[in-house]
């Protein structure tokens, strides 16, 4: 039985210390903890130990940072700068005095050239991407890249940035990327009423109701009637998590009611 806050995180659930991993999960080094594989090398330290990000070289950097030997990605002032940042000591050398920005021929960078162990190259600034020339910088379009990651309902490209916007109903949070229904209640005082509910905007007959148990275990009123914890919707998916101890998993259901399935096994 859960106790106030109702709702624990699902990455927090998801980290496990069992005597042995399963098969698609990571383990962290010294054999307390299991992580889900897609946490290994994805640049946050998810294990206690930090091991998952160890020996990350495969991971490429964005392009206005710098990628050291070791896998790290420092920013370009903190290349030959006459102090070792990465752990292989990647961004010193000799090159660094050799050539450098200041010699010729240097580079004609669209915005800044960087002195390097390897020579002058030049970098552009953070929402730009360097062109296949090595000299110019076009803007990414971070809405296109990866739109539901970026911002959760709108997102507006701009030059070298992005902004997010919400649905009308909704306030921009403090994230600047995450939206909250206006007048809405907190998860814990809507526990201690006893119910939670989630209307559709589009359909105002449309209701979701959960009934809760002193704040402790949650049960859908729907099609879906096993005790579950940790309650979330996705606004862009139209859908909702949930993780249910039964099955040992974390679960969604479309709001409609049309699909449901399983996200995560054997948690």
């Amino acid at each position: 039985m859960l106790t106030p806050p109702c709702f624990l995180s699902i990455r927090r659930l998801l980290v496990q210390r069992p005597e042995q991993c399963r098969e698609y999960q990571w383990q962290c080094g010294d054999g307390s903890q299991c992580i889900p594989l897609s946490w290994r090398c994805d640049g946050k330290k998810d294990c206690f130990n930090g091991r998952d990000e160890d020996k990350c070289s495969q991971r490429k950097c964005p392009t206005h940072l710098f990628q050291c030997g070791s896998g790290e990605c420092i920013g370009p002032h903190l290349v030959c700068n006459r102090f070792i940042n990465c752990a292989d000591g990647s961004d010193e050398g000799v090159g660094c005095a050799q050539r450098n920005c200041s010699s010729q021929p240097a580079p004609r960078c669209d915005h800044r050239c960087v002195s390097t162990p390897n020579g002058p190259r030049c970098y552009c600034a953070a929402g730009f991407r360097l062109q296949s020339n090595t000299l110019s910088c076009v803007d990414i379009d971070e809405c296109n890249s990866a739109p539901q990651s970026v911002c959760k309902h709108t997102c507006l490209n701009t030059r070298g940035s992005y902004s997010c916007r919400c649905h009308p109903g909704f306030y921009l949070e403090p994230d600047n990327k995450s939206c909250k229904t206006k007048g809405a209640v907190g998860l814990d005082s809507a526990c201690l009423g006893g119910k939670i509910k989630m209307c559709s905007q589009w359909e105002f007959n449309a209701q979701w109701q959960a009934a809760v148990n002193s704040c402790g275990t949650l049960r859908l009123l729907t099609s879906v009637s096993r005790p579950v914890f940790s309650l979330d919707y996705h606004w862009a998916q139209q859908r909702v998590y949930w993780l249910s101890p039964d099955y040992q998993s974390i679960r969604w259901a479309d709001v409609n009611n049309s699909n449901k399935g399983t996200l995560i096994k054997g948690i």
